[in-house]
């Protein structure tokens, strides 16, 4: 893949799994499926871009730590979304 093509997949997989984290952060009952459905995004970059994959995991722990409302699913995401 060329350079443009991995900030943009990058930038991609990250805005998703921030809605996806935000969407689990409104309805509390969905709190861990948001967070199992975006280590799944994590896991399609993983095998797209290989180890740059790790900068998506950090960008959007930050992002969701910084706009979500409840801060439970951002600390959820960084503790289980790193083992897939």
């Amino acid at each position: 893949m060329k350079k443009t093509k991995y900030i943009t997949f990058s930038a991609l997989m990250s805005a998703l799994s921030v809605v996806f984290l935000l969407l689990g952060s409104i309805i509390d009952v969905l709190d861990l499926t948001a967070v199992l459905i975006t280590a799944v995004f994590l896991l399609i970059a993983r095998h797209e871009m290989g180890s740059w994959a790790l900068a998506i995991y950090f960008v959007t722990g930050l992002i969701a730590f910084l706009v979500l409302p409840n801060k439970l699913v951002s600390i959820e995401y960084a503790i289980i979304a790193i083992y897939p």
